[in-house]
C-alpha cells in the first residue's frame, strides 16, 4: 500500500469518529441535566439513566466533563430536591474536581445527614487540600450522621492535619461519633493519635478500652504496611502490657511477632513461661511459624523445663512445626511422660526411618496399652526404609510375636512385604499363616496375582482355603476399582490351570463381580466338566445380581444371562438367570 493510501485511510477513519461523535451544545447539556431537579424517591430514573450517558460520552472529553460539572453544580446550588441532589452528588464523585468544593462544602455545612453524606461520597474521589480544608471546617458544624460520614472519611483520606479536631471529638458523649473518631485516628496512625488511644486505655470506660484498642490494632498495622515496624512494636507492646480485652492483648502480641518478621523468639518463650495463660496460648501457636536455625533447639529446651500441659502443648506445636531437629529430644520427654497421642503425633509428623530400630525395640519390651501406642506411631511413620526395617524384624521373629509385625505390615498396606508375606502364606500350618493371608489382602497388587494363585493349590485341602481365596478376591477388586482389570488378570489364568485352581479362579470372578470377567464365565458355559459349568454358572448369576442392584444395565450382563438361559442344563439356574434377564429389559 502506499502512502497517498495510507493517507486516505486514516482520513476516512478520522471522518467516520467524527461523523459517530455526539456533539453536545450548552442548551442541550442544561436541558438534559435540569431534568434530574424535581426528581422524588420512587419516580422514574430515566433523567438519570440518560445522564449517565452523558458522563460516559465524556471520558477522555475534558471539555465536556467540565461543562457537565458545571451543570451539576448548578443543580446544587438551586433548589432541587434533596433525592436529586443526592443523586447528583454521585455523579460528582466521577466527574468533579475543586470546582464543585465550594458547593459541596455548603452540603457538608447544611445540617442535613443526608446531604451531608452525599457530599462526602462526591469529594471521596478528591483527595486535594480543598477538599479536605472543606472536610476539616464541616467537622464543627455537622452533627449525627453526618458528621460521622465527615470524620471516616477524613481518617480515609489520611488527613494529619485533621488529627488534632478528632482528638477533640474523642471524648464525645455519643458513642457512635467517638467510634467514628478512635476508627479515624487509627487509620492515621500518627504520633498524637496514638498517644491519645494510648491514654484511653486507662480509662474506666470498658467500651472506650475496647474501642482505643481496635483503633491501636489498625494504627499498628498500618505502620508495618507503612514501612515503620518499630513504632507498630511500641503500639503493640502497650496494647499487651493493658487492660484491654483479651482477643486485643492476644492480637497485638500475635501483631508484634508478625511485624519483625517471626524472627523474635525472645518474647515468645518469655510468654509461655509466663503466668498469663492469654499471651501463653497465643505464644504456642507462634511456634510453627517461628524462624531461625536456633529457634527449634532453644524451643526444645524450654519443653524440657515445662511440665503437664504446658510442656504438651509446647510439644505439639514442635511437632506442627515439622524441624527433625527436635525429633529425638521430644521423643525421650514423651516417653518419659508416657502421654500416647502426643507420642503418635510427634512420630507421625517428625518420624522417619531413623528412630524405627527404637520403636520396634521398644514394642516387644512394651506393656499392652504401650505397645498399641507404639504401633499406631509405626503405622503414621513415612520415609523410605521404615517397611524394610520392619520386614527385618518379622524375619528375625518367631513364633505368635511375629503376628504382632505381620499386622503393623498390613496397617501401612507395605507392598515391599508381598514376598515375605507369600512365604509366611506358603506354609502347610501355622499360627502365622491366617495372618499373612489377611494381610496380603492390603499389601497386594493385580500384578501379584499371576503368582499368589498358587495359595490356591497349597490350600486346596487345607482349613486355610477360603482365606487365600478372599485375599485374591480383595486384590482383584482393588484393581478393579483403580482401573486396572483384576478380573482380566485371573480369567486370562483360567485357561493354564488345572481343575480345582480353575474352579476356585471362577469362584474367586463371582466374589470380585466385575462385569469384566463375564466373558471368561461365558467360555466355561460349555466345558465338558459339569462343576466347572456349575461353578461358572453360580459366579454369573452373583455378578448379574448385583448389577441389577445397582442399574448398571450393562450389555454384557445381559449377554451373559442370554447365554446362561440357552446353555445351561439346570432349571434353577435358567429360572434365576430369566428372572434377572427380565428385570434388565422391563
Amino acid at each position: 500500500m502506499n502512502l497517498s493510501n495510507v493517507c486516505l485511510c486514516i482520513l476516512f477513519a478520522f471522518a467516520v469518529t467524527q461523523a459517530s461523535a455526539v456533539v453536545r451544545s450548552p442548551q442541550e447539556i442544561r436541558t438534559l441535566i435540569a431534568g434530574t431537579k424535581s426528581f422524588q424517591e420512587g419516580d422514574d430514573e430515566t433523567a438519570f439513566r440518560k445522564l449517565d450517558t452523558l458522563i460516559n460520552e465524556a471520558v477522555g472529553d475534558e471539555t465536556l466533563k467540565s461543562r457537565i460539572e458545571a451543570e451539576l453544580i448548578w443543580v446544587l446550588e438551586s433548589s432541587a430536591s434533596v433525592a436529586s441532589k443526592q443523586r447528583i452528588c454521585t455523579r460528582l464523585q466521577l466527574v468533579g474536581t475543586d470546582l464543585s468544593v465550594p458547593v459541596l462544602s455548603t452540603l457538608l455545612e447544611s445540617g442535613d445527614d443526608k446531604l451531608v453524606e452525599a457530599a462526602c461520597y462526591a469529594l471521596s474521589s478528591n483527595p486535594s487540600e480543598a477538599a479536605r480544608k472543606a472536610l476539616r471546617k464541616a467537622l464543627g458544624q455537622a452533627s449525627g450522621n453526618g458528621l460521622i460520614a465527615i470524620i471516616h472519611l477524613l481518617g480515609e483520606m489520611q488527613d494529619s492535619d485533621s488529627t488534632m479536631p478528632l482528638i477533640g471529638l474523642g471524648n464525645s458523649e455519643d458513642p457512635s461519633i467517638q467510634a467514628a473518631v478512635f476508627n479515624s485516628l487509627g487509620e492515621l496512625a500518627n504520633t498524637p493519635a496514638t498517644e491519645f488511644l494510648t491514654e484511653q486505655l486507662h480509662s474506666r470506660d470498658v467500651r472506650t478500652v475496647r474501642l482505643a484498642g481496635l483503633a491501636l490494632m489498625e494504627a499498628a498495622q498500618n505502620l508495618v504496611t507503612t514501612g515503620h515496624p518499630e513504632m507498630a512494636t511500641t503500639v503493640y507492646r502497650s496494647l499487651v502490657s493493658g487492660s484491654g480485652p483479651d482477643f486485643i492483648r492476644r492480637g497485638a502480641f500475635l501483631g508484634n511477632i508478625r511485624a519483625n518478621g517471626y524472627t523474635d523468639v525472645d518474647p515468645v518463650i518469655s510468654a509461655i513461661r509466663g503466668d498469663d495463660p492469654v499471651l501463653a496460648s497465643a505464644a504456642v501457636s507462634l511456634i510453627p511459624q517461628l524462624k531461625g536455625e536456633l529457634t527449634t533447639l532453644r524451643l526444645v529446651r524450654l519443653a524440657m523445663g515445662l511440665s503437664g500441659s504446658s510442656r504438651l502443648s509446647v510439644i505439639e506445636a514442635l511437632a506442627r512445626r515439622g524441624d527433625k531437629a527436635a525429633l529425638f529430644p521430644l521423643m525421650f520427654m514423651l516417653e518419659a511422660d508416657d502421654n500416647a497421642s502426643t507420642f503418635i503425633q510427634v512420630a507421625a509428623s517428625l518420624g522417619d526411618a531413623s528412630i524405627v530400630p527404637s520403636l520396634l525395640v521398644s514394642l516387644k519390651k512394651a506393656n499392652a496399652e504401650k505397645t498399641q501406642t507404639i504401633r499406631e506411631a509405626l503405622v503414621k511413620i513415612h520415609g523410605d526404609g521404615v517397611d524394610q526395617l520392619i520386614i527385618d524384624e518379622l524375619k528375625n521373629t518367631e513364633g505368635n510375636s511375629a503376628i504382632l509385625f505381620i499386622d503393623l505390615l498390613a496397617q501401612r498396606g507395605s507392598y515391599e512385604a508381598v514376598p515375605i508375606l507369600f512365604q509366611l502364606a506358603s506354609e502347610r500350618e501355622g499360627p502365622l499363616v491366617e495372618e499373612s493371608l489377611r494381610a496380603l489382602r492390603n499389601c497386594g497388587k493385580v500384578e501379584d496375582l499371576p503368582f499368589l494363585i498358587d495359595l490356591l493349590e497349597i490350600h486346596e485341602n487345607s482349613s486355610y482355603l477360603r482365606q487365600a481365596r478372599e485375599a485374591l478376591a480383595s486384590i482383584g477388586q482393588k484393581g478393579s476399582r483403580s482401573g486396572i482389570p483384576g478380573a482380566g488378570v485371573l480369567g486370562a489364568l483360567l485357561s493354564v490351570q488345572q481343575k480345582p485352581v480353575r474352579i476356585e479362579l471362577l469362584h474367586i470372578l463371582g466374589m470380585i463381580r466385575d462385569p469384566a470377567g463375564l466373558e471368561y464365565l461365558m467360555d466355561a458355559f460349555e466345558d465338558s466338566d459339569a462343576s466347572i459349568r456349575q461353578k461358572s454358572a453360580e459366579s454369573t448369576l452373583r455378578i448379574a445380581q448385583m448389577s441389577v442392584s445397582r442399574e448398571d444395565n450393562n450389555p454384557l450382563v445381559e449377554e451373559a444371562l442370554q447365554s446362561l438361559v440357552e446353555k445351561s442344563g439346570d432349571p434353577a439356574i435358567q429360572k434365576q438367570a430369566k428372572t434377572l434377564l427380565s428385570k434388565i429389559l422391563h
